[in-house]
């Protein structure tokens, strides 16, 4: 008879009796079971059967030498540890797999930078965080780069192996201005130069790693090579993120045709920006059932994968554009557990949602540069642009922060602000330009004589 498949993974803890010593000592084993597989692993201990039960009770009683009681005591916090531990990877884990639960078990100390990013990357995607899995991989592979790894190819994937790993403690300063230096210097694959964007987001995935390890007390709290004497992550390049209400009307009245992936991709931009912003990943959960005949309520999905406790509900209006836009490309039936807009697709890992969705963002974003450019609007247009537009528009309109925060969803109005320095920065020259008199026609014509510095 075969072994019974398990769907859900349980694990547990015995007093393996198969390897019982000459003392009467057997290995006390972590046994997890799962589809259909199981394995044992050893925990470093061993005891008697009898003192492993009495381990297993709430409180160990009994005429035991105070010796005795203590050791019992220190094997019955171990064991309540490993299984606790155990048991919590499990119920992280979107996605059981025996070697990512190996690694969270019983890898050592993440002390070095590698080992570290490794660890988070298998973290957030038992989360199901697999944007953020990508981004901190992608740092991973740069920094192994800049340490001497190799790029090698494997059929159309790629992968870098080698490059010299480092203590945490040794990510100083040094190293930080070294690795932006190098990697201002790098090309992508067309040739073209990669921008400080790109080099302040892996940096600041290093930050995170460095204050993990404080936390966890791996690091010396002393280990700050990012505080405001060290290293400052370089500072973006001002983009004009946001349009002008007339160049949304533009895109609005493109012409394009009927049924056409322009029509679609136009289509779906304009979503985002009557939505109040909405993004890409959060457009594409989107389910029948979080639209009345009313509003649409959603939480996002940036803050539902950090499982923060009770995050927001961000409501926007069912305006008759929304509508139409659902009408014509939402999926049908349409049942309320079904995904309105046909970019997700049933029982797909996180990691194939996060691909799913970098396409479709791809895809809008080729299409609305296309019409975009036929409508003479400037600038690189993209999906965030929307977002950008829409807290833009509002606040021209005399919408107050406070209320764009809160549809944008955004933890403080501070993030809100950032949103709107462009047009911060076009109030300030219109109210500058007022310090200007406006000179009439009869104050230009001066007389020569009346003109200083002429004879």
């Amino acid at each position: 008879m075969g072994t019974k498949k398990i769907n859900t993974p349980i694990s547990y803890v015995i007093c393996d009796q198969r390897r019982v010593r000459t003392d009467d000592t057997a290995p006390i084993r972590l046994v997890v079971k799962y589809g259909g597989k199981q394995k044992v692993y050893g925990l470093d201990l061993y005891m008697t059967q009898v003192d492993f039960e009495h381990t297993k009770k709430q409180y160990i009683i009994g005429n035991f030498a105070a010796s005795k009681l203590k050791e019992l005591k220190s094997n019955q916090l171990k064991i309540k540890e490993w299984s606790a531990k155990a048991k919590d990877i499990i119920s992280k884990m979107s996605v059981f797999i025996f070697d990512d639960f190996e690694k969270l078990m019983f890898e050592s100390k993440d002390d070095t930078l590698f080992k570290s990013f490794e660890t988070k990357i298998v973290e957030l995607n038992i989360e199901g965080r697999a944007g953020y899995a990508s981004s901190y991989l992608c740092a991973l592979n740069s920094i192994k780069q800049f340490q001497g790894g190799q790029r090698v190819r494997n059929g159309r994937s790629v992968t870098i192996e080698g490059g010299k790993d480092i203590p945490l403690k040794n990510v100083t300063v040094a190293f930080l201005k070294g690795y932006e230096q190098w990697f201002l210097k790098q090309t992508r694959v067309d040739g073209t130069p990669f921008s400080s964007t790109s080099v302040g987001i892996y940096l600041r995935n290093v930050r995170v790693l460095l204050n993990d390890a404080i936390s966890n007390k791996i690091l010396s709290p002393d280990v700050k090579p990012f505080d405001k004497r060290g290293y400052r992550l370089p500072n973006n390049k001002k983009r004009k993120l946001a349009l002008r209400l007339e160049d949304i009307g533009k895109i609005m009245n493109a012409k394009v045709v009927a049924g056409s992936p322009h029509e679609k991709y136009r289509d779906y931009w304009l979503f985002l920006y009557l939505t109040g912003g909405m993004n890409v990943a959060d457009m594409a959960t989107l389910q029948y059932g979080d639209i009345d005949e009313e509003k649409i309520s959603y939480v996002r999905r940036k803050t539902a994968l950090k499982k923060m406790e009770a995050p927001d509900t961000i409501t926007v209006p069912l305006t008759t554009e929304v509508n139409g836009f659902i009408d014509k490309w939402g999926q049908k039936p349409a049942l309320s557990d079904t995904h309105i807009f046909p970019i997700l697709k049933p029982k797909m890992t996180p990691q194939e949602e996060r691909a799913a969705i970098v396409q479709a963002t791809k895809t809008i974003n080729k299409y609305i540069k296309i019409i975009a450019t036929e409508a003479t609007i400037e600038g690189n247009i993209s999906t965030y642009t929307a977002r950008h537009s829409f807290a833009t528009v509002l606040k021209n309109s005399g919408v107050s922060v406070q209320a764009i925060s809160e549809a944008l969803g955004h933890s403080s109005t501070k993030v809100t602000q950032a949103y709107l320095k462009d047009f911060e920065v076009e109030e300030k020259r219109k109210q500058f330009s007022n310090l200007i008199p406006i000179a009439t026609n009869d104050e230009s014509q001066i007389e020569g004589s009346e003109v200083l510095g002429l004879s």
